[in-house]
């Protein structure tokens, strides 16, 4: 499925190997798509541009604001929101929110890792929230996301999605800026007029401070 070949693609970049704003710009209108391809782009090869940071390096609070990117096994196409959280390193404590989704097909250059030529075609807005909480250990982190998105499956119609993944992290540094990046996976289960489906659904976070 492409959405998982995205996320594959991900991994392949080294951009996520340590978890186990944007940057550039091309002229076009942003969408949260792009944002989040910017600054997968800007990650460079192996992640190379992320510099790690000690924990003396972390200041008490950071407020950090990106992306989440999300897809499940049944669509080929991959889900994009808006994210904030705060970091408060002083507890120990991260939390946030994911909002505005919007589902995108990516184009066939996301798949093979030539980010500069992504591109997402908008499918629909979706409604709904999810949360983001964990814990913060060192310049690491473990978080659950939960909530509920609603739009339209191309199957089940009008559905409900509610969904669970949990997920892990790491705090580094990109062009003088703290970031944090994650990756996670879990459960959908939609709902609607024709009854439930449980879809696998594996996902990525991406914040700056």
């Amino acid at each position: 499925m492409k959405t998982f070949s995205l996320a594959a693609a991900l991994l392949a970049t080294g951009l996520l190997a340590a978890c186990s704003g944007s940057s550039g710009s091309s002229g076009r209108t942003q969408s949260n798509f792009d944002d989040a391809i910017d600054f997968i782009d800007a990650a460079g090869p192996d992640a190379e541009n992320i510099r790690s940071v000690s924990v003396d390096q972390l200041p008490n609070r950071a407020t950090m604001s990106g992306q989440m990117l999300a897809g499940m096994d049944r669509a080929e196409s991959t889900f994009v929101g808006d994210a904030t959280a705060t970091a408060n390193f002083a507890t120990g404590r991260i939390a946030g929110r994911a909002t505005n989704f919007t589902e995108y097909e990516s184009s066939a250059a996301c798949d093979s890792s030539r980010w500069s030529a992504c591109t997402g075609r908008e499918i629909q807005d979706l409604g709904g929230t999810l949360d983001i909480a964990g814990r913060i250990t060192d310049t690491t982190f473990s978080y659950d996301t939960q909530g509920k998105l609603t739009g339209t499956d191309a199957e089940l119609g009008p559905v409900v999605a509610d969904i669970h993944m949990d997920g892990v992290g790491r705090f580094g540094q990109l062009n003088n800026q703290l970031v944090a990046i994650g990756v996670q996976d879990g459960t959908a289960v939609l709902s609607s007029d024709s009854g439930r489906v449980t879809s696998e659904i594996a996902g990525v976070l991406i914040l700056s401070e």
